[in-house]
This record gives structure tokens, C-alpha cells and sequence, in this order.
């Protein structure tokens, strides 16, 4: 018996140490939970801030590409304009040539001789030279214009700048925030992985603890089998003492009988045999509590051996179920560790991100320096070919005199 209490209050003792440390393990299953979902929220905004910061690189995209086109187009166009400026130069060079040679006929035309043949080349050459200031007007009229088309689009290209830092500046804040955001996933799956592997070291001791537990349970079962079946042996001991107290009071019976027989002589042995009844009586008694006592002993036996099988079953079906949450633990890690790797590759490229949108606005804040100053080149240029324009005026009102002299010159 006394065996058989040491099991049961050593599985009783086992099974409290595994029920402490089920619940510090489900308080673990527990934090473990909701910390998931912390870090699946900061997964689900990191992909919202992708999304958001993929729509704005999209459209900087776009942006940057019309200013690097624009500004292809305005270098091509100003390398052209410049090509024309100079030519229009060198023209102008020549007509001031030609126009004083034309000044110089007219002072010779004065002292000829021919005055009507000179007059006539006169009026030629200030016909030709008046032709070439018109083609030079309006070159210079058409370079004035293509420079205020320079200028305008360098104004848009500066205005395009404008918004391609503002988006650029949208997107850094959104890469910083997909890398903090990141990071914190990181950080937080990475202290869950640790508590997850702390479970799932106290679930192997708890499942190991339960397994102890169920087979000293087994083991308390079967000491308590033999226990049932020794209280049925004493019960049959009990049922011959019964019958040997009968066979006794029989006997004592059977003595008085014969002691009364006897007569005066017998009245001693009659003493003797009526002890021996109430002794026999008082045995016959105490068999009676000593089996109402067996029977309860037995019955006590019977829950407990009910109980303690039920116990040992409830334990290993426990083992089970806690192999399954080993399984089902291990598939979360699993899933951690992707989810890991997804969160780092999101934070490095929301750093690359941020390195590359530093370049990129760098290049636009290039591109936008490149428009002022195309710009301010574009204004000086049109004020030059405003003044050569001015000049190519004079130039024209001066050949319209000399012409003017040699018409008058061929009507003397």
C-alpha cells in the first residue's frame, strides 16, 4: 500500500510540475500570438508603403525621363542655335564688309566718269546686299524665336525638377519608413524565434515530464491491480475465519451440551465453552467490520485504479496533442525564418532605395542647374541676336540709302 501511495503521489507531483510548466508555456504561446501579429501588421504597411512608394517612383520615373529628354532636346537645340549664332555672325561680319564696300561705290560713283554704268552696279550690289539682310533678318527672327522656345523649356524643365525633388523627397521619407518598419520586423521576429525555441525546449521537457507522469501512472496502476487482488485474497482469509468461528461456536455449543450432561462435575467445562462463544462471538463480530472494511478498502481501490488509468490515458492522448503543437511550432519557425529573409531583402532594398532616389535627386538637381543656366544662356543669346537683329535694321535702313542714292544717281 505504502508503494502504492508513493506512485500515485509521485505522478500527482510530476504532473503538477508539467501543469506549471504548461502554463508558462501557453503564456509564451500566447505573447508569441500576438507579437505575430504586431510584426504581420508591420509586414502589411511595410507592403502598403511598397505599394505607395512603387506608385510615386513610377511617376518620378516619368518625370525625370521628360526632363532628361527635354533636356537632350534643348542641349541639341542650343548646340544648333549657338552653330547658327556664329554663322549668322560671320554673316553679319561679311554684310558690314559689303555694306562698306557698297559706301565706297557710292563715294566713287560720285567722281566717275560712267556715272550711269556705275550707278547701275551700285543699285546691283545694294539690291544683293539688301537680299542677304533680309535672309539675315530673318535668320536672326528665327533664332530669337528658337530661344524663347530654349527659354521656355527651361523653365518647364526647372518646374519638372521642382516636382521630381518634391516626389523624391516623398520617396525617401517612404524608404525610410519600409526600412524602419523593416527593421522592427526583424528585431521583433528575431526575439520570437528566440522565445520559440525557449518553448519549444520547455514543451520537449513538458512532453518528457508527461511521459514520466503517464508511465508511473501505469506503473501505480499495476501495483494497485495487485493491491485489489491482495484485499481479495484477505477476503477469502477473512471468509475461513468466518467459517473457523462458526466450526468454534459449534464447538462451544457442543461443550456446554455436554457440560450440562455432566452435571456438577461439568459445570467448569460449561464456564470454559460459554468464553469460548463470546469469543467466538466477538471474532464472528470483528470478521463482519473486517470485511465491511475490505470492501471499502476495494472499492477505494477501484476509483483510484479508474482514476489513475484515466490519468495515464489523458497523459499520453496530452503527449500527443503536444507533439502536434512540437509539429505545428516547428512550421512556424519555419515560416519565421522566411518571413526573416523577406523582412531583411525589404529593408536592404529600402536602403538601396534611398541610396539610389539620393543619386537620382542629385541628378535632377543637376539637370535642374543645367536648365537655369541654359536658361541664362538662352536670355543672353536672345539679347545678343536682339542687338544683331537691332544691327541687321541699321544695316538694311543704311543699304536702303545707298539704294535710294543710285536710283537717284541712274535718274540724273
Amino acid at each position: 500500500v505504502k508503494i502504492v501511495v508513493v506512485d500515485i503521489e509521485n505522478a500527482g507531483k510530476a504532473a503538477n510540475d508539467e501543469v506549471e510548466k504548461a502554463v508558462k508555456t501557453t503564456a509564451d504561446l500566447i505573447k508569441i500570438n500576438e507579437e505575430v501579429g504586431l510584426v504581420m501588421r508591420g509586414i502589411s504597411e511595410v507592403s502598403q508603403n511598397a505599394i505607395d512608394a512603387n506608385r510615386g517612383a513610377v511617376e518620378f520615373l516619368a518625370i525625370a525621363e521628360k526632363i532628361a529628354s527635354a533636356s537632350e532636346q534643348q542641349s541639341g537645340a542650343a548646340e544648333e542655335v549657338e552653330k547658327s549664332i556664329q554663322m549668322q555672325n560671320k554673316a553679319f561680319n561679311e554684310l558690314n564688309a559689303g555694306a562698306a564696300d557698297l559706301s565706297q561705290m557710292a563715294e566713287d560713283l560720285k567722281s566717275s566718269t560712267d556715272a550711269q554704268k556705275s550707278s547701275e552696279s551700285l543699285a546691283a550690289a545694294s539690291e544683293e546686299l539688301s537680299a542677304n539682310v533680309e535672309e539675315g533678318n530673318s535668320t536672326a527672327s528665327e533664332i530669337l524665336k528658337a530661344m524663347q522656345q530654349i527659354s521656355s523649356g527651361a523653365q518647364l524643365q526647372a518646374e519638372g525638377a521642382d516636382k521630381a525633388a518634391l516626389f523624391a523627397e516623398r520617396l525617401a521619407v517612404a524608404s525610410k519608413q519600409m526600412s524602419e518598419r523593416a527593421g522592427f520586423s526583424v528585431d521583433k521576429i528575431t526575439e520570437l524565434q528566440k522565445l520559440l525555441d525557449s518553448n519549444k525546449i520547455s514543451l520537449d521537457s513538458m512532453i518528457t515530464g508527461i511521459t514520466n507522469s503517464a508511465q508511473i501512472s501505469m506503473v501505480a496502476a499495476k501495483n494497485i491491480k495487485s493491491l485489489e487482488e491482495t484485499t481479495r485474497r484477505i477476503d477469502k482469509i477473512v471468509d475461513a475465519i468466518v467459517n473457523v468461528t462458526i466450526q468454534t461456536n459449534m464447538l462451544a455449543i457442543n461443550g456446554s451440551i455436554e457440560a450440562a450432561r455432566a452435571g456438577e462435575f461439568g459445570r467448569g467445562f460449561s464456564v470454559v465453552a460459554g468464553d469460548i462463544r463470546a469469543l467466538a462471538n466477538e471474532s464472528a463480530e470483528n470478521t463482519d467490520k473486517i470485511k465491511d472494511l475490505v470492501r471499502a478498502i476495494q472499492n477505494q481501490i477501484q476509483r483510484v485504479s479508474a482514476d489513475t488509468e484515466l490519468s495515464s490515458k489523458t497523459s499520453f492522448s496530452e503527449v500527443e496533442k503536444s507533439k502536434k503543437t512540437t509539429h505545428n511550432l516547428n512550421i512556424i519557425e519555419e515560416n519565421m525564418t522566411k518571413i526573416l529573409m523577406g523582412a531583411n531583402e525589404i529593408q536592404k532594398g529600402a536602403d538601396e532605395s534611398l541610396v539610389a532616389l539620393e543619386q537620382a535627386t542629385r541628378g535632377v538637381d543637376q539637370i535642374a542647374t543645367a536648365a537655369q543656366e541654359a536658361s541664362s544662356g538662352a536670355e543672353q543669346a536672345s539679347t545678343a541676336a536682339g542687338q544683331q537683329s537691332k544691327g541687321m535694321q541699321e544695316l538694311a535702313e543704311a543699304i536702303e540709302e545707298i539704294s535710294g542714292l543710285a536710283d537717284e544717281l541712274q535718274n540724273m
